[in-house]
């Protein structure tokens, strides 16, 4: 049986074996009428009205019988030549009747099909997941102008079915990019839908929230500048991932592991989540590359079985290991300060992240680029460190940089950026304190 794809949101493409069919006019309007129903038997009465009379009532005599036959013969001989009757594996003439025709394509091979099952993945995946396939369903519409469903009842239809699911499907990537903290790309993404419907208060609304978050973002509630070191150091409420100057600290386990299918092996919106879809552009594949490249030089210390580990990677690194990332002018330090378990549960200890914080800072020296340097609070997320409070984590980070920092030159601008959450668990006078006591 041939190959047959059918491309028809935009204008109508039809390939056989991956060369382009020539059809008539006819034969197209015939094959979007089949393509309309999904794969559904259209009786040859509907074909007849809706291929001939765009919809309207009709009789359908003998002569008109044969005429939509004949239309269907010539199609078969197009899309299937081996078998252009009644045995064709791709028109079908519908089981236990001679008067229906129903199109039998695989649905990834039909651009609309495939556009319908992605929408509903995306509506009820999680925002990592829900972005991917809202992205790949989107990319599928080549001209949003020129879809070629016909000028029938049905194809009119559809066709307005198709560009309101479309809209839900923009809706559900801009909530995905909303969760995920993707300000560039939610803001884009709701300027053209407010271009197309510019009264579309829910996404004007969803505008207007990321516009105050971005005013929001970055709330300095600390400042410190120290003469030995000549640093300064800086406590912020915000967005670690809008700091698109600075170079960055994320924690990762001792396996480097990337996948954020499902939240199962790492979550999506935690910081190592958030490098993979806002920084990698959901594009696991080059962050995979890139963190190879970087640890080459890196004995492993392990390697697990699949059996052992039922999911993600299965090297395993040092504590304390750091990749370094390019990424433009800035680089990314990725620390492995914890230790993931075959149960996927990451797990850490106090003298595990002190360890991987001076090693950290000895990578940002060798690599990193002396200006302004951006971490998370890093140990406070889910590896499961409970030896130690949030104060504590934010102090073993501020004492690890200025020890560091007395033995070689780090940064001109160490900047701890927490979320609102984390500044309720901390003290910031106690934090002023034990600056001023140094």
């Amino acid at each position: 049986m041939p190959h047959v794809r059918v491309a028809a949101l935009g204008q109508l493409l039809v390939e056989v074996d991956g060369k382009p069919a020539k059809l008539t006019p006819t034969n197209a309007r015939m094959l979007l009428r089949l393509l309309v129903a999904g794969g559904r038997p259209v009786a040859i009465e509907q074909l007849y009205r809706d291929v001939w009379y765009a919809g309207t009532a009709a009789p359908l005599s003998r002569g008109n019988r044969t005429l939509v036959q004949r239309q269907i013969g010539e199609l078969r001989r197009i899309v299937d030549p081996e078998r252009p009757g009644d045995t064709s594996e791709i028109i079908l003439t519908a089981r236990g009747t001679s008067s229906a025709y129903q199109l039998a394509l695989a649905r990834d091979d039909v651009d609309v099909w495939w556009f319908e099952d992605l929408a509903e993945i995306a509506r009820t995946a999680e925002p990592a997941r829900a972005a991917d396939v809202a992205r790949t369903a989107l990319a599928l519409w080549r001209d949003t102008t020129a879809v070629q469903l016909g000028s029938d009842q049905s194809g009119t239809g559809a066709l307005r079915r198709l560009r309101e699911l479309r809209t839900s499907v923009q809706r559900r990537l801009l909530d995905a990019y909303v969760a995920l903290r993707l300000p560039d790309e939610a803001r884009s993404l709701a300027g053209e839908l407010l271009a197309e419907r510019p009264g579309d208060t829910e996404v004007q609304s969803v505008l207007d929230d990321l516009r105050r978050r971005e005013a929001a973002d970055q709330d300095v509630v600390l400042r410190h500048t120290f003469d030995r070191p000549r640093a300064t150091l800086v406590l912020a409420v915000g967005d670690l991932f809008a700091l698109h100057r600075a170079d960055l600290v994320v924690g990762f386990t001792d396996t480097f592991d990337t996948s954020t299918r499902g939240d199962r092996v790492i979550s999506a919106t935690s910081i190592q989540g958030q490098l993979l879809h806002r920084v990698y552009r959901g594009d696991r594949e080059r962050l995979d590359r890139d963190l190879r490249r970087a640890l080459s030089g890196t004995p492993e210390q392990d390697r697990e079985t699949r059996a052992g580990k039922r999911h993600g990677k299965l090297v395993r690194y040092p504590v304390g290991t750091v990749a370094v990332l390019p990424d433009e002018a800035r680089r990314i330090f990725c620390v492995a300060y914890s230790r993931l378990g075959n149960d996927l549960v990451a797990r850490s200890s106090l003298e595990w992240l002190a360890d991987s914080l001076d090693r950290l800072w000895e990578a940002v020296h060798r690599h990193g680029q002396f200006a302004e340097v951006a971490i998370p609070l890093v140990g406070s997320g889910r590896s499961r460190l409970d030896t130690v409070d949030h104060q504590g984590l934010l102090e073993l980070i501020v004492l690890s940089f200025l020890r560091a920092s007395g033995r070689f030159p780090i940064c001109r601008e160490l900047r701890i950026v927490l979320s609102p959450y984390q500044l309720e668990k901390v003290d910031v006078n106690a934090l002023r304190r034990l600056i001023d006591s140094l």
